[in-house]
């Protein structure tokens, strides 16, 4: 479905309605402003200063490992720089959270250490708010579960449980494995959508190892931007969902867009949707993707599909539904039809084949 010029797969839709998704939120999502961290990489410069130069391809969870063996406070200095007042919660943190429907059922993991997930949770869920907080490595059951996880740890609490160098994630993932066993349950029992990660993230590294056989890869996504190295997402058995490159010279400005869209559209109520249904079938076909796409979304119910029926009289629009196909089995002898299908029948009889 088109929401926001990007194409969202139906599995991925589907999952949010049905409260199955994940969302997993990388560094990417604390990099814009008025948040203005750096990345993982960034962050790992900044911490080493003139001590240590980062080489080209090495591994930043080794580099601050020997960082660390060189006896740097690298947890120390890494809370310090992430538990800055003056950067805030940016767009893509509220419309994050936008896409759950309550906080009861907001499933939100994050590798990024600052906590603007629970800051923007507040506004989101208003009084409503009751979240779960979960801070490594103390985490919950993966396969059952609510709130906001801080998988790698969190700057309000003890620097020593971040997640920073290579021994970090050994036991994170090998030695102790709270991290992987608790991975391996969502990755089993979730639809999962990555943003604010690159393919080359030195944490997806740590993550995939979550994969497992019994989840097949229809269940893991991630935006990415359009042409980034989108099969090597593929061959991580994640499908990547791409937005194109911003014409403003910031190649990733279309993602906070797009989250804002898509979370926009989960946040309409049934009289805004009908308001929209109204709109849109009030001038005749065709009409753009986005707004055909959310037209065809509102087959998918029976109350949302009264609004059509309810607005569209133009003949342009029953052949606009027979040419989506969605009137085939109205004409199979054999079929049992659906709520939405005998709606369209009754649309059908009444606007069209009386006259």
């Amino acid at each position: 479905m088109n929401i926001g010029d990007v194409n969202f797969p139906e599995a991925l839709l589907a999952a949010r309605k049905e409260a199955r998704l994940v969302v997993f939120a990388g560094a990417g999502i604390s990099v814009p402003s008025p948040s203005n961290y750096p990345n993982f990489r960034a962050l790992a410069i900044e911490v080493a200063g003139e001590r240590l130069a980062l080489a080209e391809g090495q591994p930043i969870d080794q580099f601050l490992g020997k960082l660390n063996d060189l006896k740097v406070q690298v947890h120390k200095l890494v809370r310090d720089i992430l538990d800055n007042p003056s950067s805030k919660p940016n767009s893509m943190h509220f419309d994050l959270l936008r896409l759950f429907d309550s906080p009861e059922g907001l499933k939100l993991v994050t590798t990024n250490f600052d906590t603007h997930f629970s800051s923007a949770a507040l506004d989101v869920f208003g009084e409503r708010n009751t979240c779960e907080i979960h801070c490594a490595p103390a985490l919950p059951l993966g396969h059952a579960f609510s709130g906001i996880v801080y998988l790698h740890g969190a700057v309000n609490r003890p620097a020593d449980r971040l997640v920073l160098t290579d021994s970090d994630f050994g036991r994170a993932y090998l030695t102790e494995g709270w991290a992987r066993l608790f991975l391996q349950r969502i990755f089993e029992t979730y639809t999962v959508l990555f943003a604010g990660y690159s393919h080359n993230d030195p944490v997806m590294n740590y993550i995939a190892r979550g994969f497992t056989p019994e989840m097949g890869k229809s269940r893991r996504f991630a935006l990415v931007k359009s042409g980034e190295n989108e099969e090597l997402w593929t061959y991580r058995g994640v499908i990547p969902v791409a937005y194109r490159a911003g014409a403003d010279g910031n190649e990733h400005s279309a993602l906070p867009k797009a989250i804002a869209a898509w979370a926009g559209q989960a946040r309409l109520g049934m009289l805004e949707k009908e308001g929209r249904v109204r709109a849109i079938v009030g001038s005749a076909p065709p009409i753009d993707l986005e707004d055909s796409d959310f037209i065809l979304d509102s087959f998918s119910e029976p109350s949302t599909a009264r609004f059509f029926v309810q607005h569209a009289d133009s003949i342009k629009w029953l052949k606009w539904v027979e040419e989506k196909r969605l009137l085939k089995r109205l004409f199979d002898p054999r079929a049992t039809l659906t709520d939405v299908e005998v709606i369209l029948a009754w649309w059908i009889a009444q606007n069209f084949l009386c006259q």
